[in-house]
């Protein structure tokens, strides 16, 4: 389905929910659509920004006043604490799960993979690669498949990168300090990417 008559059909949902549900807030709007559509938040917000530019609907509450808190408590930060989640499990599985603990030896290895070959990269191109329909950034619009394969390319160099970093350098290369350097260098970047993501939303309704 073209771009075109994806929006289409968003901005359709996006009056009937609003004359069937009568949100009090464009938040509680995005919320409504978002839990009974399988749309992403930034495309939500694009839409509902241009019926509003266009004067068809106008709320009191909107995304003007929200906070970055806000934002992060909201459905379209799903993505972030779900990184951050997957990191922090896949850190602390490879300190307290020892090498001969079957069968958690698995799980352990399964999550240690993740932190290496897709969460850095996930995080890191998450801050150049947009999501909404009208996007336009450095690497633009892409889809799901693409993102998982640069996720895991990115996640490879990286890791590489990382790990030659730590061989010449005088902390030495160790389980540990990879493991610990991947950590922060996902929580690094995808934090960046939130911030990019609210400050995005903000500038559009200024």
């Amino acid at each position: 389905m073209s771009s075109y008559f994806k929006a289409d059909d968003l901005t359709k949902i996006i009056l009937r929910v609003i004359n069937e549900k009568n949100p009090q807030s464009i938040k509680q709007l995005i919320e409504i659509v978002n839990y009974n559509h399988d749309y992403k938040e930034e495309e939500i917000v694009n839409s509902v920004l241009r019926l509003k530019t266009k004067g068809i609907i106008k709320f009191d509450n909107d995304i003007k006043s929200w906070s970055f808190f806000n934002y992060l408590t909201s459905s379209g930060s799903i993505w972030y604490w779900t990184i951050i989640s997957a990191s922090l499990l896949s850190t602390i599985s490879v300190f307290i799960i020892p090498e001969d603990l079957y069968p958690w030896i698995f799980a352990r290895n399964f999550l240690g993979i993740l932190l290496v070959l897709f969460l850095p990269g996930y995080a890191f191109q998450r801050v150049f690669v947009k999501n909404d329909v009208n996007a336009r950034s450095l690497l633009g619009r892409i889809d799901s498949i693409q993102r998982v394969a640069i996720s895991v390319g990115l996640s490879i160099a990286f890791s590489s990168i990382i790990g030659l970093i730590l061989y010449y350098s005088p902390v030495g290369l160790n389980l540990n300090i990879i493991v610990l350097s991947l950590l922060v260098f996902t929580l690094l970047f995808a934090t960046i990417a939130i911030i990019r993501e609210y400050q995005a939303i903000k500038s559009k309704t200024a």
